[in-house]
C-alpha cells in the first residue's frame, strides 16, 4: 500500500519536534532540556514526549516519562532538581515515547497511573495504524497500577493537581493535568505544537474528539496559561487556537470527499489539503499520513 513509504518517516516523528531524532537513533546524543514554568514545576525535554515535573517536599510527581532509552538521563534531571525522588508518574496514554521511562522509575519506587485503558493497551502487542508499526507489550514493571477512570485531585506541595480523562480523541485514553495555582496545562498529546499530529485510530482516536477535546482545553486556559504538549515548545493560548482552526480546516477540506465516497488516493491527489499543508506540514507527520488517520476517523463515522 502506498501510505507504508511514509511510515518510517511518521515514527521518527513521535520524538520531540526539531530534536533530529529516529527510532534507530543514538540517544546518548540527545540531552534532556529543563524549564522552568513555575516555581516547583519544569518541563524536562527529551527524545520523546515532553515531560513534566512537580516538586514538593515528599518528592515529585512526572507526567509522563518519554522513551525507555531516556529513563537514565530523565531521572538524572529529576535528581538536579534536588527535589527528592520520583514519587508518583502520570501517563498521559500507552504511546512507547510518553511510558518508556516506567518500569525503571517504578523500580526506583514510584508508582504508575494512567487510565484503564493505557493498562489495556500497554499489557498485551498493539498494533499503531497509518504507521504499520508493531509495538510489544510492556514489561510487568512498566504497567500502572493506580487506574483513573474519570478523574483525581491530589495536593502536591503547593500544587493542586487535577488529573482528568477526557473522552477519546488522541487515544481513547487520554489524561490531561492541570494545574491551577501555577496556570499549567500539560494537555499530552492533545496537542502537537509543531504541526500535525498523530491521531491514533486503532485505539479510539477521532479527528473529531481532538477538536472537541482541544476545546475542552482552551475552556480551560487563561490568558497566561502555559499549555505543555506532548511534542513541540510549551504554549499559548492563542497557540492552541491556531492549532485548533488548524485540526478544523483539515477536516472540513477532507471530510466531503470521504462522504462522496473517494479512496484515499483519490482524496491524496485532489489535494484538498493543500492550503493547510502549505502553513503545518512541513514539521511532525507528513501531510500524506495525517490525511490518511483523518480518513480512517471520518470512515469511522
Amino acid at each position: 500500500m502506498r501510505m507504508k513509504r511514509f511510515s518510517m518517516v511518521a515514527l521518527a516523528a513521535l520524538t520531540a519536534c526539531g530534536a533530529g531524532a529516529a527510532l534507530a537513533q543514538d540517544f546518548s546524543a540527545i540531552p534532556v532540556r529543563t524549564l522552568e514554568l513555575a516555581e516547583n514545576v519544569h518541563v524536562l525535554a527529551g527524545a520523546g514526549g515532553n515531560v513534566m515535573a512537580v516538586s514538593g517536599p515528599g518528592g515529585v510527581l512526572l507526567v509522563d516519562a518519554d522513551y525507555v532509552e531516556m529513563a537514565g538521563k530523565q531521572i538524572d534531571a529529576v535528581a538536579a532538581l534536588d527535589s527528592g525522588p520520583v514519587r508518583l508518574v502520570v501517563d498521559t496514554h500507552w504511546h512507547f515515547d510518553h511510558v518508556g521511562g516506567n518500569e525503571a522509575l517504578n523500580a526506583a519506587g514510584a508508582v504508575i497511573a494512567a487510565h484503564r485503558t493505557a493498562l489495556d493497551w500497554m499489557a498485551a502487542p498493539q498494533h499503531l495504524d497509518v504507521l504499520d508499526h508493531d509495538v510489544e507489550a510492556s514489561p510487568a514493571g512498566a504497567l500502572p497500577s493506580l487506574l483513573i477512570d474519570d478523574a483525581l485531585t491530589v495536593r502536591w506541595g503547593a500544587e493542586t493537581v487535577e488529573i482528568r480523562h477526557l473522552p477519546a480523541g488522541h487515544t481513547g485514553g487520554d489524561l490531561i493535568v492541570h494545574l491551577p495555582g501555577a496556570d499549567v496545562l500539560h494537555a499530552g498529546d492533545l496537542f502537537f505544537n509543531c504541526g500535525y499530529p498523530y491521531i491514533d485510530t486503532a485505539h479510539g482516536g477521532t479527528i473529531d474528539g481532538m477538536i472537541a477535546n482541544v476545546d475542552t482545553l482552551i475552556g480551560m486556559c487563561g490568558p497566561d496559561t502555559r499549555i505543555v504538549p506532548g511534542h513541540g515548545p510549551v504554549g499559548t493560548l492563542d497557540e492552541l487556537r491556531v492549532y485548533r482552526g488548524m485540526l478544523q480546516r483539515f477536516r472540513d477540506a477532507v471530510a466531503p470527499l470521504v462522504a462522496e465516497g473517494k479512496s484515499l488516493e483519490e482524496i491524496l491527489a485532489a489535494k484538498a489539503t493543500a492550503e493547510v499543508d502549505a502553513e503545518f506540514g512541513s514539521a511532525m507527520f507528513p501531510p500524506a499520513e495525517f490525511t490518511h488517520m483523518v480518513y480512517l476517523s471520518l470512515q469511522g463515522d
